[in-house]
């Protein structure tokens, strides 16, 4: 297919439409109005789609999944699907659609048990500064205590590009702990800092309050947090400066 084809976009009673890899295909994320009866929404690959996700917008009440993947064109916020309220799935990785996890509230994206984004959306995989981490932890596990399925992989970066990184000398088991990861400990759930090699992991930012002391989950917990060594960096909450990573490596 090389151009526009406008009847291929005129089934009102479809409810499944998948394109993928179907570079030369030009049409707008607007074109699929007319699909009222739209639940599941894929496309991948296609490199002349453009528009803006708010056009999705019309088929609020019925949309259950949305794969929008290597879509360069494809524009909006992630925000105007926050309300759907059907939403399980949404897929936006390589799109130019932006957004900020810390804006999510709890009523936001009710449903949803896969979320794949983009760069854009700030905390989607990476973010800019040590300081923001707590908070995005915060609203990614508030996610997951609704839909455990979500962030599988549980690690995210400090941007290569953030002014807090740096860059040092040493064997890769010293090298600073730029990734946030979840932790389970027994019952308890936190997250840290961590350079991804054992050893590695800062002190624990707790997300849940202790079991209680006179139940078998304490238990449970104190069994786990007894397999739990101290790394080289003990004592740190996040990463260490420049100056401090080096006295370490000294020490």
């Amino acid at each position: 297919l090389n151009g526009r084809y406008p009847f291929l976009f005129n089934f009102p009673r479809l409810q499944q439409l998948r394109i993928y890899g179907v570079g030369f295909l030009q049409w707008d994320l607007s074109m699929i109005s007319n699909f009222p009866e739209l639940q599941d929404f894929y496309v991948a690959h296609n490199h002349r789609l453009t528009g803006e996700i708010k056009s999705l917008r019309v088929l609020k009440n019925t949309l259950r999944n949305v794969v929008i993947a290597t879509c360069h064109e494809v524009e909006g916020d992630l925000m105007d699907l926050a309300d759907f309220p059907h939403l399980e799935e949404i897929c936006l990785v390589n799109t130019k659609v932006k957004g900020d996890l810390r804006q999510i509230r709890e009523n936001h994206f009710p449903k949803i048990k896969d979320l794949n984004l983009p760069d854009g959306v700030y905390g989607g995989g990476s973010f800019d500064r040590i300081t923001e981490a707590p908070e995005i932890m915060r609203v990614m596990f508030d996610l997951k205590k609704r839909s455990p399925t979500l962030f599988p992989y549980g690690r995210f970066m400090l941007s290569h590009d953030s002014p807090d990184t740096y860059e040092v000398n040493c064997h890769h088991s010293r090298e600073p702990p730029f990734w946030i990861e979840f932790v389970k400990i027994g019952p308890r759930s936190g997250w840290r800092w961590t350079n991804c090699v054992h050893g590695g992991d800062c002190e624990i930012h707790w997300l849940e309050e202790e079991p209680d002391q006179n139940s078998q989950e304490y238990s449970q917990y104190l069994e786990a947090m007894e397999k739990e060594q101290p790394g080289f960096y003990k004592g740190f909450y996040q990463p260490p400066t420049v100056e401090q990573h080096q006295q370490l490596l000294r020490d």
